[in-house]
């Protein structure tokens, strides 16, 4: 099962302030699967074994993801993080790619909201 983007996304404006939460967890799921496309698609570059064409699946990449958040994050004041706990596993890409979408998102003017506890 696949998760969209809006699964994960809540676009809402408050006192003129337009606010988008993340919800971490949901992200985290989404990264995921766009780690078995990314593995997938390597795969596909090589021939199958007995000559079949391998059947494609449109999974977004990880790339493709963050590049949907990026865009997402255009025309919005706030960046609200629920349960950010999620971004603290083992993962050390994800965190890195979600701190560079961050700071992104502050250099443009914008502000980052956390709420969940940091286990």
């Amino acid at each position: 099962m696949s998760l969209n983007r809006r699964d994960f996304l809540k676009l809402r404006t408050h006192s003129g302030e337009r606010t988008l939460e993340i919800s971490c967890q949901r992200l985290r799921t989404s990264w995921l699967e766009t780690k078995g496309a990314d593995e997938a698609q390597a795969e596909e570059s090589e021939p199958a074994e007995n000559g079949d064409q391998p059947t494609r699946v449109a999974v977004r990449t990880a790339d493709q993801l963050f590049q949907d958040l990026e865009d997402e994050l255009l025309g919005v004041d706030v960046l609200s993080l629920v349960d950010r706990r999620w971004l603290s596993g083992e993962d050390d890409e994800l965190r890195r790619r979600v701190g560079e979408l961050i700071e992104l998102f502050r250099s443009r003017g914008g502000r980052v909201e956390y709420s969940g506890e940091l286990r």
